[in-house]
């Protein structure tokens, strides 16, 4: 089991599960918070490390504060048992109680692996080694949601065939029945696991079709599904569509079109195209990635609502709380405040239109963010299945650093390797603000900045710059054609640092060729000038930075 499997398997089900920072009563009246995490007896509920938020900021939560939230949800739990049903959110305000964040990843990697190591002993280790990652992430949530594997004989019989189709097809679940006697699912988590199982896009058209042919006859299909149902088969053409008809097997003059075929991925790749597409983890951030001019008064209020609830100087709290300003600022002017002759406010009137409907976020290019996240997914997949999740994740946090600089256009972020909430946001944030191109710029230099961590060999300096680089920046592997202009850039960036950081610096000639000597002035400079002078210089001298 790697750390790398336990990350990606904990952002699947954190999205499958999606968890809420504040106790509330299942279903069956059991006290739940968390990622489903179960406290439904009074001890291991008080021992939980509860907060308080309010205006005055975060802190623990007395004892006495949770002996009366503890109380306020057994009420809420004997109205579920006797029919309630009402939804997890409807509880929110139910008690002021809230889980940090941080406890919520460390319990949730907890249960992971404590899921993963028991669907592992259910299907045997024979047969649990010859799975895909994404396989073994699919069977772990649906250990983690129905605590086994054992209704799922069918499953496991295509399991231990390695037949992946099979599986995908016995892997759906229900969770009890709607009013009108039809199964209640889980649609979307059982497409995404449906997609992990054959290892692809669970955004992708053959992922919404894949669940919406296997239940196409259910009548409580979700719109969203039933559309992307195939349409009947249109009459066969008996002429060719073309001039020429090939001969031998089509000699009857239809020319057979084949589609390209959609590139694959391994389990790296396939971990950012989740995280690409999945929804951000705070309401506030869905808000906050697009530009504070197009928030609606309602919008705004969310923001606020949650860097209230913060910590004083929480980095993140501080960001929102410099977006809602700025909103304020562009929805309703910058001129003084006006007062009535009681000396009360006079509201402000907007300087721009406010009719309420939200708005997409949109890059500069006029493309929607959504879809800018989708053109940028055949280029990081290959990076991050070439680099690994953790050390591409922490290239990338690098690289927004750098594009970001003092602007803040996104907070500042750690560079610890780990795709999580803040992370997830900023990167979006820097999509929607900069562009895909600003964003891909930034990302080589990060991962630039980590190939200068360790020395380099002059072969393997020139294939890796020509990989990082070059696809941006117009080169070919081997010259070809264009003109090696990633090899050019490093050593202009090179020059420039040299002169700065070496007395002895004897300029390296400008030959776009990565040999021994461009090879040991790199080494030498990511030494003195450290490896992030290195990238920056790099940027600057394409004009990135």
């Amino acid at each position: 089991m790697t750390d790398t499997l336990v990350q990606r398997t904990r952002a699947h089900i954190k999205q499958n599960e999606k968890p809420l920072d504040f106790p509330y009563p299942d279903g069956k009246g059991k006290i739940t918070a968390g990622a489903g995490f179960l406290m439904d007896d009074r001890t291991s509920f008080m021992k939980q490390p509860w907060e308080i938020r309010d205006k005055n900021g975060t802190r623990p939560a007395s004892e006495a504060e949770k002996e009366a939230g503890w109380q306020a949800l057994q009420k809420a739990g004997a109205e579920q048992k006797e029919g309630a049903n009402k939804r997890a959110e409807t509880f929110e305000k139910t008690t002021p109680l809230r889980l940090p964040e941080g406890e919520i990843d460390a319990q949730l990697n907890q249960k992971v692996e404590a899921h993963m190591k028991a669907a592992q002993k259910e299907v045997g280790d024979v047969a649990w080694n010859k799975l895909t990652d994404g396989q073994k992430v699919a069977l772990t949530d649906i250990h983690y949601a129905r605590g086994s594997l054992e209704e799922f004989g069918e499953m496991k019989k295509k399991l231990q065939t390695g037949d992946a189709a099979g599986m995908a097809k016995e892997a759906g679940f229900h969770s009890g029945k709607n009013p009108d006697n039809t199964l209640q699912r889980n649609w979307d988590r059982e497409r995404r696991n449906h997609a992990a199982i054959l290892g692809i896009d669970p955004e992708s058209k053959e992922a919404w079709q894949g669940i919406a042919t296997k239940y196409s006859k259910e009548k409580n299909l979700p719109d969203s599904y039933r559309q992307h149902l195939p349409k009947s088969e249109e009459p066969k053409p008996t002429e060719p569509p073309t001039s020429e008809a090939p001969e031998g097997d089509n000699a009857s003059g239809l020319v057979e079109m084949k589609k390209p075929q959609k590139p694959t991925y391994g389990a790296d790749g396939q971990a950012i195209l989740q995280k690409l597409l999945q929804p951000l983890a705070r309401p506030a951030y869905e808000v906050a990635v697009k530009h504070p001019g197009i928030w609606t008064e309602e919008e705004a209020k969310t923001v606020i609502g949650d860097y209230t609830m913060r910590k004083s100087h929480d980095p993140m709290g501080d960001y929102l709380r410099a977006q809602a300003t700025d909103h304020f600022r562009q929805t309703y002017g910058t001129e003084p405040l006006s007062y009535d002759s009681t000396g009360k406010m006079i509201r402000p009137q907007p300087v721009r239109p406010l009719d309420g409907r939200p708005e997409e976020a949109t890059l500069p290019d006029g493309r929607k963010l959504q879809k800018a996240l989708r053109d940028m997914q055949d280029y990081l997949a290959p990076a991050f299945d070439a680099d690994g999740l953790s050390n591409a994740t922490k290239a990338m946090q690098s690289g927004l650093n750098l594009i970001n600089g003092r602007k803040r256009e996104a907070p500042r972020l750690k560079e610890d390797g780990d795709w999580g909430p803040v992370t997830d946001f900023c990167f979006k944030k820097s999509v929607a603000s900069h562009g895909t191109g600003r964003v891909e710029e930034g990302f080589a230099l990060g991962r630039l900045r980590a190939l200068a961590e360790r020395p380099q060999q002059p072969e393997e300096l020139s294939a890796k710059t020509q990989g990082i680089l070059g696809p941006l920046y117009g080169s070919q592997p081997g010259g070809g054609e264009k003109e090696p202009y990633h090899a050019l850039a490093q050593q202009g960036a090179l020059n420039d640092l040299g002169s700065k950081h070496a007395e002895d610096w004897q300029p390296l000639k400008m030959d776009g060729e990565i040999g021994p000597k461009t090879t040991e002035a790199f080494n030498r400079l990511a030494e003195s000038a450290g490896p992030f002078s290195l990238a920056s210089s790099v940027g600057k001298w394409l004009g990135w930075v």
